[in-house]
Protein backbone atom coordinates (compact mmCIF):
# COMPACT_ATOMS: atom_id res chain seq x y z
CA UNK A 1 0.00 0.00 0.00
CA UNK A 2 1.32 3.44 -0.94
CA UNK A 3 1.83 5.60 2.15
CA UNK A 4 -0.25 8.74 2.35
CA UNK A 5 1.64 12.03 1.80
CA UNK A 6 1.43 14.64 4.49
CA UNK A 7 -0.41 17.79 3.21
CA UNK A 8 2.32 20.02 4.65
CA UNK A 9 5.04 18.25 2.65
CA UNK A 10 3.16 18.90 -0.60
CA UNK A 11 2.86 22.60 0.21
CA UNK A 12 6.58 22.79 1.05
CA UNK A 13 7.52 21.17 -2.28
CA UNK A 14 5.30 23.56 -4.23
CA UNK A 15 6.77 26.55 -2.40
CA UNK A 16 10.32 25.37 -3.13
CA UNK A 17 9.55 24.93 -6.83
CA UNK A 18 7.93 28.35 -6.96
CA UNK A 19 10.99 30.00 -5.39
CA UNK A 20 13.31 28.22 -7.85
CA UNK A 21 11.12 29.40 -10.76
CA UNK A 22 11.23 32.99 -9.46
CA UNK A 23 15.04 32.82 -9.13
CA UNK A 24 15.49 31.40 -12.64
CA UNK A 25 13.17 34.02 -14.13
CA UNK A 26 15.07 36.79 -12.37
CA UNK A 27 18.42 35.53 -13.71
CA UNK A 28 17.07 35.27 -17.26
CA UNK A 29 15.55 38.75 -17.11
CA UNK A 30 18.81 40.18 -15.77
CA UNK A 31 20.71 38.55 -18.64
CA UNK A 32 18.28 40.00 -21.17
CA UNK A 33 18.73 43.45 -19.69
CA UNK A 34 22.53 43.18 -19.90
CA UNK A 35 22.33 42.14 -23.56
CA UNK A 36 19.87 44.92 -24.31
CA UNK A 37 22.33 47.48 -22.95
CA UNK A 38 24.96 46.46 -25.53
CA UNK A 39 23.99 48.10 -28.80
CA UNK A 40 25.58 46.61 -31.90
CA UNK A 41 26.26 48.73 -34.99
CA UNK A 42 27.58 47.68 -38.38
CA UNK A 43 30.44 50.15 -38.83
CA UNK A 44 31.75 51.45 -42.16
CA UNK A 45 34.46 50.86 -44.78
CA UNK A 46 35.09 54.20 -46.48
CA UNK A 47 38.81 54.38 -45.70
CA UNK A 48 39.98 57.90 -46.65
CA UNK A 49 36.97 58.83 -48.78
CA UNK A 50 35.05 61.97 -47.81
CA UNK A 51 31.28 61.47 -47.84
CA UNK A 52 29.88 64.67 -49.35
CA UNK A 53 30.76 67.80 -47.39
CA UNK A 54 32.63 67.64 -44.09
CA UNK A 55 29.35 68.41 -42.34
CA UNK A 56 27.66 65.47 -44.10
CA UNK A 57 30.62 63.29 -43.21
CA UNK A 58 30.38 64.22 -39.53
CA UNK A 59 26.61 63.67 -39.36
CA UNK A 60 26.98 60.26 -40.98
CA UNK A 61 29.57 59.31 -38.37
CA UNK A 62 27.30 60.45 -35.54
CA UNK A 63 24.44 58.40 -36.99
CA UNK A 64 26.64 55.32 -37.42
CA UNK A 65 28.28 55.19 -34.00
CA UNK A 66 26.00 56.98 -31.51
CA UNK A 67 25.16 54.81 -28.47
CA UNK A 68 27.07 51.94 -30.08
CA UNK A 69 28.88 49.49 -27.80
CA UNK A 70 30.04 46.86 -30.31
CA UNK A 71 31.13 47.79 -33.85
CA UNK A 72 30.84 44.67 -36.03
CA UNK A 73 33.08 45.93 -38.83
CA UNK A 74 35.35 48.99 -38.79
CA UNK A 75 35.57 52.15 -36.73
CA UNK A 76 36.68 54.99 -39.00
CA UNK A 77 37.22 58.48 -37.57
CA UNK A 78 38.23 60.79 -40.41
CA UNK A 79 38.03 64.46 -41.46
CA UNK A 80 36.93 65.68 -38.03
CA UNK A 81 37.40 69.44 -37.78
CA UNK A 82 38.65 71.31 -34.72
CA UNK A 83 35.24 72.14 -33.21
CA UNK A 84 33.54 68.75 -33.63
CA UNK A 85 31.95 67.06 -30.61
CA UNK A 86 33.11 63.43 -30.54
CA UNK A 87 31.68 62.50 -27.14
CA UNK A 88 29.40 59.94 -28.84
CA UNK A 89 32.47 57.72 -29.36
CA UNK A 90 32.80 57.08 -25.63
CA UNK A 91 30.22 54.27 -25.69
CA UNK A 92 32.33 52.04 -27.98
CA UNK A 93 33.92 49.06 -26.21
CA UNK A 94 34.71 46.58 -28.99
CA UNK A 95 35.58 46.72 -32.70
CA UNK A 96 35.40 43.65 -34.92
CA UNK A 97 37.52 44.98 -37.79
CA UNK A 98 40.09 47.78 -37.75
CA UNK A 99 40.25 51.27 -36.26
CA UNK A 100 41.26 54.08 -38.64
CA UNK A 101 41.96 57.56 -37.26
CA UNK A 102 43.03 59.86 -40.07
CA UNK A 103 43.02 63.44 -41.35
CA UNK A 104 41.53 64.86 -38.15
CA UNK A 105 42.13 68.29 -36.62
CA UNK A 106 39.93 67.83 -33.55
CA UNK A 107 42.15 68.20 -30.44
CA UNK A 108 40.96 65.13 -28.55
CA UNK A 109 39.72 61.74 -29.74
CA UNK A 110 37.81 60.15 -26.83
CA UNK A 111 37.89 56.35 -27.04
CA UNK A 112 38.38 55.76 -23.32
CA UNK A 113 36.13 52.70 -23.20
CA UNK A 114 37.47 50.81 -26.23
CA UNK A 115 38.89 47.57 -24.80
CA UNK A 116 39.47 45.25 -27.74
CA UNK A 117 40.14 45.40 -31.49
CA UNK A 118 39.60 41.99 -33.08
CA UNK A 119 41.09 42.68 -36.51
CA UNK A 120 38.73 40.51 -38.58
CA UNK A 121 39.50 42.97 -41.39
CA UNK A 122 42.72 45.01 -41.52
CA UNK A 123 43.62 48.42 -42.91
CA UNK A 124 46.03 48.05 -45.85
CA UNK A 125 45.78 44.33 -45.19
CA UNK A 126 47.94 44.44 -42.06
CA UNK A 127 46.95 47.10 -39.52
CA UNK A 128 44.27 46.79 -36.83
CA UNK A 129 44.98 50.34 -35.65
CA UNK A 130 46.05 53.00 -38.15
CA UNK A 131 46.58 56.60 -37.00
CA UNK A 132 47.49 58.68 -40.03
CA UNK A 133 48.05 62.36 -40.90
CA UNK A 134 46.21 63.98 -38.02
CA UNK A 135 48.26 67.13 -38.56
CA UNK A 136 48.04 70.08 -40.95
CA UNK A 137 51.50 71.52 -41.52
CA UNK A 138 50.15 74.71 -43.12
CA UNK A 139 47.72 75.70 -40.35
CA UNK A 140 49.50 73.98 -37.48
CA UNK A 141 46.22 72.34 -36.41
CA UNK A 142 46.47 68.80 -35.11
CA UNK A 143 44.89 66.16 -32.94
CA UNK A 144 46.83 66.17 -29.67
CA UNK A 145 45.24 63.48 -27.50
CA UNK A 146 44.23 59.96 -28.46
CA UNK A 147 42.58 58.49 -25.38
CA UNK A 148 42.66 54.69 -25.50
CA UNK A 149 43.09 54.25 -21.77
CA UNK A 150 41.32 50.86 -21.59
CA UNK A 151 42.68 49.28 -24.76
CA UNK A 152 44.31 46.01 -23.69
CA UNK A 153 43.99 43.68 -26.69
CA UNK A 154 44.54 43.76 -30.43
CA UNK A 155 43.89 40.15 -31.42
CA UNK A 156 45.05 40.32 -35.03
CA UNK A 157 46.99 42.90 -37.01
CA UNK A 158 49.53 45.58 -36.20
CA UNK A 159 49.72 49.27 -35.39
CA UNK A 160 50.65 52.18 -37.67
CA UNK A 161 51.37 55.81 -36.75
CA UNK A 162 52.35 58.30 -39.45
CA UNK A 163 52.56 62.09 -39.62
CA UNK A 164 50.88 62.99 -36.33
CA UNK A 165 51.49 65.43 -33.48
CA UNK A 166 49.82 63.28 -30.83
CA UNK A 167 51.06 63.52 -27.26
CA UNK A 168 52.53 60.57 -25.35
CA UNK A 169 51.60 57.79 -27.80
CA UNK A 170 55.31 56.94 -28.06
CA UNK A 171 55.27 56.01 -24.35
CA UNK A 172 52.70 53.22 -24.79
CA UNK A 173 53.90 49.60 -24.61
CA UNK A 174 52.32 48.61 -27.93
CA UNK A 175 53.90 45.16 -28.01
CA UNK A 176 52.00 44.31 -24.81
CA UNK A 177 48.71 45.08 -26.58
CA UNK A 178 49.14 43.27 -29.92
CA UNK A 179 49.22 39.50 -30.40
CA UNK A 180 52.92 38.78 -31.01
CA UNK A 181 52.17 35.23 -32.20
CA UNK A 182 50.70 36.67 -35.41
CA UNK A 183 53.91 38.62 -36.14
CA UNK A 184 52.07 41.95 -36.61
CA UNK A 185 53.41 44.81 -38.73
CA UNK A 186 54.40 47.69 -36.46
CA UNK A 187 55.10 51.28 -37.52
CA UNK A 188 55.29 52.96 -34.15
CA UNK A 189 55.69 56.60 -33.13
CA UNK A 190 59.08 57.69 -31.84
CA UNK A 191 59.90 60.46 -29.41
CA UNK A 192 61.19 63.62 -31.08
CA UNK A 193 64.49 65.22 -30.13
CA UNK A 194 62.57 68.26 -28.89
CA UNK A 195 59.59 67.89 -26.59
CA UNK A 196 56.30 69.01 -28.13
CA UNK A 197 55.36 72.27 -26.32
CA UNK A 198 51.66 71.32 -26.55
CA UNK A 199 52.20 68.08 -24.60
CA UNK A 200 52.32 67.56 -20.85
CA UNK A 201 54.39 64.80 -19.28
CA UNK A 202 52.89 61.61 -17.89
CA UNK A 203 51.92 61.57 -14.23
CA UNK A 204 54.68 60.30 -11.93
CA UNK A 205 52.42 57.41 -10.86
CA UNK A 206 52.24 55.94 -14.39
CA UNK A 207 53.93 52.53 -14.69
CA UNK A 208 56.97 52.59 -17.02
CA UNK A 209 56.23 56.24 -17.70
CA UNK A 210 53.41 55.27 -20.09
CA UNK A 211 50.28 57.35 -20.53
CA UNK A 212 47.77 58.65 -23.06
CA UNK A 213 47.60 62.14 -21.59
CA UNK A 214 48.52 64.00 -18.43
CA UNK A 215 46.89 62.99 -15.15
CA UNK A 216 46.90 59.71 -13.23
CA UNK A 217 43.57 58.69 -14.81
CA UNK A 218 45.28 58.50 -18.21
CA UNK A 219 48.08 56.10 -17.23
Amino acid sequence: MTPLSHPGASKTTMATRFLKWISLTSVLCWGCCVLAEKKVCQGITNRLNLLGSKEDHYLNMVKTYSNCTVVLENLEITYMEEDRDLSFLRSIEEVGGYVLIALNMVPRIPLENLRIIRGHSLYEGKFALAVIANFNKTSGQASRELLLTRLTEILKGGVKFWNNRLCNVETIQWYDIVNAENNPSMELPVAGKKRNPFCKQCDSSCFNGSCWASGAQNC
